[in-house]
């Protein structure tokens, strides 16, 4: 029996698999993934500013904790969350009850963005993912994506981007790697976001090109072994959940290339790591499918979990 064999024969049934990898996650999953803490407002300004105005309604898929949901329900008449986690539905609940002046403008469905989404047709100005592109299943997406848009309408992708020395991204290059020595296919969010967004570019006539513009910067340090540790809490590694006995394997390999290439696993590296957006619209009838350019976002230097420096206001 072969290694990828062996573990799919280990696997947990597929029912309740977004709740296993993120449901237990819930609590302290935004200081796990890290975003600057003023990323959300920045984030949400800077989707506002390439609608033109601010949007009537907003339909988010995968929206987790409602991290940037609050935001962009601040900036809009209607905006919808689409989450498949209890656990993390209930993050979202409690963040926007401390905001009671979105309640009449904010909702939350607690489904899978596979099923059919809570939105009549022709009538999103903004669909927005982040960090969530590769659990989309593509056709599915495509289709309603094309029923709730209307001319204008944007779907948008937002994602971190690490700088090329950032321990997170070789770690995670070697984890990839150590997966595909065993048979194992990781999901690669960043690619599969590329190719979702040119699929339904070059797929569909209506649609102009989001080119990918950097929304904040911001730096800090971090050690690899904080980054592995927070890896093997986890239930799922590089989007595949699999056995503890087999993420273990993996994990261990990684620390010991990890130890020599970084002279040690508690070594402090400074990173750096901005938010990136990009995207499509569907167009105006009669406009041009030519890339929404406009004027490129200015880069916003922020530390970690401090203020903003260089602001330019959007």
């Amino acid at each position: 029996m072969s290694y990828r064999d062996a573990v799919a024969e280990d696997q947990p049934p597929a029912d309740g698999l977004s709740e296993r990898l993120y449901g237990s996650q819930a609590s302290a999953f935004d200081a796990k993934r890290g975003l600057a803490e003023v990323a959300p407002d920045w984030i949400a300004r800077a989707l506002v500013k390439l609608l033109g105005q601010a949007p009537t309604r907003v339909l988010e898929l995968g929206a987790g904790t409602g991290e940037i949901g609050v935001a962009l329900a601040a900036r809009a008449e209607h905006y919808v969350g689409v989450e498949a986690s209890q656990g993390m539905a209930e993050r979202w609940r409690q963040r926007f009850a401390s905001h009671p002046e979105l309640s009449s403008k904010s909702a939350l469905e607690v489904q899978d963005a596979d099923q059919a989404w809570p939105a009549e047709a022709n009538s999103v100005d903004l669909v927005f993912a982040s960090r969530s592109a590769h659990w989309f299943e593509p056709g599915h997406l495509r289709a309603e994506l094309a029923r709730v848009s209307r001319p204008g309408t944007c779907f948008v992708l937002g994602r971190v981007v690490r700088s090329l020395d950032h321990p997170r991204r070789w770690l995670r290059r070697e984890v990839h790697r150590a997966l595909r020595v065993r048979g194992l296919e990781p999901k690669d969010g960043p690619r599969r976001g590329g190719e979702l967004l040119y699929e339904i570019a070059h797929g569909d006539p209506r649609t102009c090109w989001i080119p990918r513009q950097a929304v904040l910067r911001w730096g800090f340090s971090a050690a690899p072994a904080e980054i592995l540790d927070g890896w093997r809490a986890k239930p799922s590694l590089a989007g595949l959940e699999l056995p503890a006995k087999a993420r273990a394997e993996v994990l261990d390999e990684v620390s010991e290339l990890a130890n020599q290439r970084f002279g040690g696993l508690e070594t402090e590296l400074a990173c750096s790591e901005e938010y990136a957006i990009e995207g499509v619209q569907f167009a105006p009838q009669g406009a041009q499918r030519e890339p929404i350019l406009g004027d490129p976002f200015p880069i916003r230097l922020a530390s970690r979990f401090g203020p903003i420096l260089a602001v330019t206001q959007v």
